[in-house]
């Protein structure tokens, strides 16, 4: 299993300098980024792909349009990038009509039968094994019920996709169902697990929630995000355990040992560079590196 970290110009002097270890860097699908981080250390991309829209594809956040197939296949090759990720994140833009209500059951059936569709388009252009369906995180701007853990299992195990194992949107999503944590975990379609997210979960508030406001960034609506936990953060300890739990269900078994581990703090853009801090990255690196490449704590 490979540990990488989100590519931000602290992550690059921290490698630079050699100090941290990481495998390569995670990168969000621009060109403009892969030759300068390539010549570091090996990339690979996540891209900014949604379905559960109902529309017989992807859509791509990013243009705010139909995925362009030809753009995305050009940075696989050039990236090597080995699947292709899509956020099982169906839109209240596209669902005006569905339910804020996060176990209404209608919801939940119209963006699984609404995901199904999308997925399927994709299945067809690429195959099932090149293909990663991640679970969200509760957000404003989404279908509640996507958060649901019978909607994640359905879509991936139906389609028999891949699965990316988000911990951190996980945790959030119990939270906000009001289920244990790891009653959800057990849930997922963890059989499925080809590569894992990790983020700290902090809440937004203090001097991040101020700067947010003060200059607020397009990346997310932070306002709607004040006062409540949020991912993306440093490690806090019990992060850093829970990692460590859903480490050791990888060597019983329990999880599918995914081919890379990601650290999602950090990145490029307003939200990224305020969450970050170079000296927290250069103390939680190399604890992370060393529990991904050997399945413990310390």
């Amino acid at each position: 299993m490979e540990f990488s970290v989100n590519y931000s110009e602290p992550l690059v002097r921290l490698v630079e300098q050699g100090r941290v270890q990481i495998d390569r860097f995670k990168l969000p699908a621009w060109e403009h980024l892969i030759d300068a981080a390539a010549a570091l250390l090996p990339v690979y991309v996540h891209f900014p792909l949604n379905i559960g829209c109902g529309l017989g594809d992807a859509w791509d956040t990013e243009t705010d349009a139909l995925v362009d197939w030809t753009r995305i296949e050009r940075i696989l090759h050039r990236t090597r990038t080995p699947m292709i990720n899509l956020h099982l994140s169906p839109q209240l833009r596209h669902h005006p009509a569905l339910s804020d209500d996060y176990h209404d059951p209608d919801s939940l059936a119209r963006i699984t039968e609404a995901a199904l569709l999308d997925i399927e388009a994709v299945i067809r252009r690429w195959g099932r094994e090149m293909i990663l369906a991640e679970n969200a995180l509760p957000e404003p701007s989404a279908v509640p019920a996507r958060s649901r853990v019978e909607f994640i299992s359905t879509v991936v195990r139906e389609s028999g996709v891949q699965f990316l194992f988000d911990i951190s949107h996980a945790r959030l999503s119990a939270r906000a169902l009001g289920m244990g944590e790891m009653e959800y975990l057990f849930a997922l379609p963890l059989e499925h697990t080809a590569e894992i997210h990790i983020t700290g979960i902090q809440r937004l508030e203090g001097e991040l929630a101020e700067k947010l406001l003060a200059d607020p960034p397009k990346e997310f609506d932070a306002a709607a995000f004040i006062g409540k936990d949020i991912d993306h953060q440093a490690m806090t300890e019990d992060d850093f355990q829970f990692l460590a739990t859903v480490y050791g269900l990888i060597r019983q078994g329990r999880i599918r040992q995914p081919w890379i581990a990601s650290m999602e703090h950090g990145g490029i853009g307003p939200f990224w560079e305020l969450s970050l801090k170079e000296a927290t990255l250069a103390e939680q690196l190399p604890r992370l590196y060393h529990m991904t490449h050997n399945g413990v704590a310390e």
